[in-house]
């Protein structure tokens, strides 16, 4: 949490000199002719676009656009999937550091925000050593560089689209491995991922780089969860 920003609040800045600290019951617009503008020079930019709301302890973000998506991503160790706000659409923002990434046809827009809650739950009460989860996994070591290496030019780009997905050759050069033992572990770690009920998974029907997407789209989703059990 950012010193100063006390809990129940939430920041948002857009990296060029436009930083507002929102307090529990206001709200904040952007868009081209917003309050917090964005894209003022962009006419492919709504004029109003995205709102910051809150109802109680929870933030939203409203898109009030008609042809522009937002996606919410994460920044720090928040452990949640991404979200996609299309027209129309509200989504609960979630605590801690992420980013709100949208686009024209004329630029990418890149916000950050802070929810100035509590990220660490309460200890879940203990459960009896024998009671095994179904589709609990954790990856070897191989496939734990074959999962970081597919998802950190996504970290590292909240922005990024899937072309930022390195290619087999690429893999073949960022882990030292051939061709075949590159595909060979794709193929594998997506069997693993199915048995273990993660759905999206199938290395009977998917084509290789549909394979190979699903992979750095799901490293990418789990990215801080896996890195906080130490994982990466």
């Amino acid at each position: 949490m950012r010193h100063g920003i006390l809990p129940g609040q939430l920041v948002v800045d857009d990296l060029v000199g436009q930083c507002v600290v929102l307090n529990p019951g206001q709200q904040l617009t952007t868009g081209r002719a917003a309050e917090f503008a964005v894209g003022d020079d962009d006419e492919f930019m709504h004029r109003k676009f995205l709102q910051f709301w809150s109802d109680g302890p929870t933030w939203t973000v409203t898109n009030h656009g008609s042809r522009i998506s937002a996606t919410v991503h994460p920044r720090g160790h928040n452990s949640f999937a991404q979200l996609l706000v299309g027209p129309g659409a509200s989504h609960p923002l979630p605590p801690g550091l992420s980013s709100v990434v949208f686009a024209t046809s004329l630029c990418t827009y890149e916000l950050h925000l802070t929810v100035a809650r509590t990220l660490q739950p309460p200890d879940p009460a203990p459960v009896a050593s024998d009671d095994l989860t179904v589709g609990r996994f954790t990856p070897n070591t191989e496939q734990r560089l074959l999962l970081r290496a597919l998802a950190q030019p996504l970290v590292d780009s909240p922005g990024a689209g899937m072309d930022r997905v390195p290619a087999v050759r690429d893999l073949e050069r960022i882990l030292g491995w051939s061709q075949k033992k590159v595909n060979t572990k794709i193929d594998y770690l997506c069997r693993t991922l199915e048995a273990n009920g993660v759905p999206g998974f199938t290395a009977r029907t998917g084509n290789a780089p549909a394979r190979r997407f699903a992979l750095a789209r799901y490293a990418q989703e789990n990215y801080w969860s896996l890195k906080s059990r130490g994982t990466f």
